[in-house]
């Protein structure tokens, strides 16, 4: 007798399979209806751009591939409920301590910290770290700054802004363990210290733990500080402005009311309270105006009525724009602006401006951002601090050091290019100097292998590149074109010109060039 085996599945009545037909359908047909008709919410905050438009319609064979995937990628971004559905997908990874997003992280008592960034997980965790020469690397490239500025009369401050992390450690996940004793910020004090650094460094940690009792200072779900965190870190940077300048009026919080709002962010779809300031007293800024725009972004100038104050140039990041500029632009006589992620250390703009003073912010983890040596400044360092030709011709050894053996004209900048070396110490110049007259036009450092003139030396960065105006003004009656280089032991030679180059040196300066 053969055993009956039972019904596989369950069986429903007819009302019952209707009903979850209809929900299938339903489910399945809502993302498409929902987009025809238009009710799509916007998912450009999901991807920080613009969704995707519908293609054109192809005109030819060869246009339609090219249109299918353009109608890929406009359903990718734009078909109905997208902007729900991730909402909610990141919800329920984020109330079961997960991240779905592999950017951040979600630590404990449900904060969220950001993770890939510059690897700024791994900085936390010091795994990311400088090198020896990278460190001292970094603090050369700011060093360098600080002096080609002094040569201007303009002071430099360099303001680290703590990362998120830094500030709250507790609410991390467990398993972010430190591995190394030493931060890159760590490294950077500390070297600082060794170095004996005349740079005006301002550390924000110790400030920002001291503060925290004032409450929250940095969101809860978002990198940033919070408008208390950046006016405590306002505070602590005019400290170190009013060193500088004793007659700077900082603000202080009792200029403000001190309030709270809501506070909505859509990745996770949560809101948190935070506190607000608001000013007591009328506005000092009586007007901005754009100096120039790069990739959209404005760099702007904001003028006050405070015009016994000085004035700055504030080259920042995000944490500038949030909190802490409105407050320095209330402070100063003129504040520029550039955006550290859209532009190089602003020279021209330096130059033309001539600020008071230069303040380079930088959040923490960008600490990780390679700096690279600044020929221009280089050059401008060397020479306003050059010795006078008089100088120069009296520790004249009377050999010759090297020579021109290039020259160029681009963008009126004329271009001599060489080499020099020291025969006693076998090892390149240090610097080689260009003189119009009796006065000093150019200079560089050698950074270019010449292997061909370096034979037996260690360092075979002899070539160099040297870029001098040309419409240089100088008396008509001594324009004679000559190079010096100063060597080891500042041993100086004069550097010979190729003789095939005298008529283009002439031809470009309009001038005899006799020896």
């Amino acid at each position: 007798m053969k055993q009956q085996l039972p019904a596989l599945g369950i069986w429903l009545g007819k009302a019952q399979s209707w009903v979850i037909c209809l929900l299938v359908l339903g489910s399945l047909s809502a993302p498409a209806l929902i987009q025809l008709t238009g009710l799509s919410t916007d998912p450009s905050f999901i991807d920080n751009r613009p969704p995707a438009p519908f293609p054109a319609l192809p005109r030819s064979a060869r246009d339609v591939v090219e249109f299918r995937n353009g109608v890929i990628k406009f359903v990718g971004d734009n078909f109905g409920l997208r902007a729900e559905l991730v909402k909610l997908n990141v919800l329920i990874h984020y109330r079961i301590g997960v991240s779905s997003i592999p950017a951040v992280v979600v630590g404990k008592n449900g904060w969220i910290f950001l993770k890939n960034d510059f690897a700024i997980f791994d900085q936390f965790r010091a795994l990311d770290r400088f090198s020896d020469a990278g460190l001292d690397s970094w603090i050369d490239a700011m060093e360098q700054y600080r002096q080609w500025l002094a040569v201007q009369g303009i002071a430099f401050m360099v303001v680290v802004v703590p990362n998120q992390q830094t500030v709250y450690p507790e609410y991390m996940p467990g398993y972010a363990n430190r591995v190394s004793p030493e931060t890159r910020l760590d490294q950077l004090s500390r070297r600082l210290r060794e170095r004996n650094s005349k740079l005006v460094f301002v550390d924000l940690r110790s400030t920002m733990w001291a503060a925290r009792e004032k409450g929250l200072l940095y969101h809860q779900y978002e990198n940033h500080w919070n408008a208390m965190g950046s006016f405590v870190g306002y505070s602590a940077i005019m400290q170190e402005v009013k060193k500088l300048f004793p007659e700077v009026t900082p603000l202080q919080l009792s200029d403000f009311t001190i309030g709270a709002s809501n506070i909505s962010w859509s990745i996770p779809p949560i809101t948190e309270v935070e506190l607000t300031l608001t000013p007591k007293k009328p506005s000092n800024i009586v007007g901005t105006e754009v100096l120039m725009s790069v990739n959209h972004v404005n760099f702007e100038k904001t003028s006050t009525k405070l015009d016994a104050a000085p004035s700055v140039l504030f080259y920042g990041d995000s944490f500038g724009d949030i909190g802490l500029l409105p407050h320095i632009k209330e402070t100063f006589k003129w504040t520029i602006t550039v955006a550290t992620n859209w532009a190089p250390f602003p020279i021209e703009l330096i130059k033309e401006h001539r600020p008071k003073l230069v303040i380079y912010e930088l959040a923490e983890r960008y600490l990780a951002r390679q700096l690279a040596h600044d020929r221009v400044l280089e050059a401008d360092i060397l020479v306003a601090k050059a010795p006078s030709l008089k100088v120069m011709l009296k520790g004249t050894e009377g050999l010759v050091g090297g020579y021109v053996d290039g020259v160029g004209l681009e963008g009126g900048k004329v271009h001599f290019y060489g080499w020099a070396v020291d025969g006693k110490a076998k090892a390149p110049a240090n610097a080689i100097y260009v003189y119009l007259g009796d006065r000093v036009i150019g200079a560089g450092v050698p950074f270019v292998p010449r292997p061909d003139v370096t034979s037996g030396m260690t360092n075979q960065m002899a070539g160099f590149q040297i870029v001098v105006a040309r419409d240089v003004k100088v008396p008509s009656t001594n324009r004679r074109l000559r190079f010096f280089s100063i060597n080891p032991g500042n041993r100086v030679y004069e550097l010979n010109i190729n003789p095939p180059m005298l008529p283009k040196i002439e031809e470009i300066f309009k001038m005899k060039n006799s020896g």
